[in-house]
């Protein structure tokens, strides 16, 4: 799963009420007691909603700077006391792994975005807040939830979600003598090869962050006939090998083929992006993500999305999920102790309700 998430004025400062008018307080790094009261109490608010005290949140984001900057400026535009230490890595792999190196050694930020990828590990540790009972929970998909939850509780928050599937470069197509995007997994080998006949790079499957072609294949082959094959799988009723074995059979072609080859494992996610928008790759996967930026890079690229080839092709599958979730760090110091939070809390429902 990608990023699929774009950081609103109304989710930060969702997440920035729990962390400081609950507790105040002026650091934006992690402490080492989840109970640990900042700076005496809550701060006060003005009729505006702008806290009195200045506030320091530090993030942990996979979107990159320059896409989160206009919100950030946004928000603290309109709630000039609080302020931010930005700090972004590169969605999925990366950004994983900074993060738990972040929570192993208590340095994580007070802000970050946990994913199907990561959830369990973060949940499961400890090392996010149980948001269940904050009001802005109310607003999220019910869709969403379960990403972001185990045993009823809610960790993260998010209301987005996002649908994927692979980009394809009509010029390069027109170039090798290809009319339009191949339906099947076997038209979709023999566009391959006749692009490589071309001298083009047929695909760029960055298998480590993005698998969307495999999975396609896993929900054409086995999801279509059996939706709760998945449950199935964790309840202990099916195994993996059941399931998945013809569509890693299917997705292998492409690697005895050399379609996709050993080279291809070390580009980032971004290079990947840039390769289609220079015209150095034929088809790349990707999601809603990408489109502006594949439009700044290159205004002239002729582009379209098109479902994963399926082996069934009256099952064409999309790849999707709910948006990345922002979580807030358990150990921070910008939270009060559970006492003071639960009376917070408490308030503000009160407040809602009186308004």
């Amino acid at each position: 799963m990608k990023k699929s998430w774009m950081l609103t004025v109304s989710a930060i400062f969702g997440l920035s009420l729990v962390l400081s008018a609950c507790g105040g307080g002026n650091s934006g790094n992690s402490g080492n007691s989840s109970d640990q009261q900042v700076n005496g109490g809550a701060a006060e608010s003005n009729s505006s909603g702008n806290s009195a005290e200045k506030v320091k949140l530090s993030i942990l984001s996979w979107n990159n700077e320059k896409e989160m900057k206009p919100m950030l400026d946004s928000f603290q535009q309109k709630y000039p006391n609080f302020s931010f230490d930005f700090q972004t890595s590169p969605p999925v792999k990366d950004y994983i792994a900074k993060l738990q190196t972040m929570l192993l050694s208590d340095s994580a930020t007070d802000i970050f975005v946990i994913a199907a990828e990561n959830s369990n590990e973060v949940i499961d540790g400890g090392y996010a807040l149980d948001l269940t009972d904050e009001p802005f929970i109310e607003g999220m998909l019910d869709s969403n939830k379960p990403m972001l939850s185990k045993n009823g509780k809610t960790y993260a928050y998010t209301q987005t979600g996002w649908v994927g599937g692979i980009f394809y470069n009509k010029e390069l197509f027109k170039k090798a003598g290809i009319d339009k995007f191949p339906e099947t997994w076997d038209d979709f080998i023999a566009v391959c090869k006749k692009l490589k006949e071309a001298g083009i790079i047929p695909i760029y499957d960055n298998i480590g962050d993005m698998p969307m072609l495999l999975d396609g294949l896993y929900a054409n082959i086995t999801l279509s006939k059996d939706s709760q094959f998945d449950e199935k799988i964790f309840s202990g009723k099916a195994t993996f090998e059941q399931g998945w074995t013809e569509a890693l059979q299917r997705w292998n072609e492409i690697v005895t083929r050399k379609i996709i080859t050993p080279d291809m494992i070390g580009l980032s996610a971004d290079q990947i992006v840039n390769e289609f928008a220079t015209g150095n790759v034929a088809m790349i996967q990707g999601g809603p993500w990408n489109i502006p930026t594949l439009k700044q890079s290159n205004p002239n690229l002729q582009f379209e999305m098109a479902p994963i080839p399926a082996i069934n092709p009256a099952e064409k599958w999309y790849a999707g999920a709910p948006g990345v979730g922002l979580a807030i760090n358990s150990k921070t110091k910008n939270k009060a102790t559970s006492l003071r939070r639960k009376a917070c809390r408490n308030s503000r429902k009160a407040a809602v309700r009186l308004s």
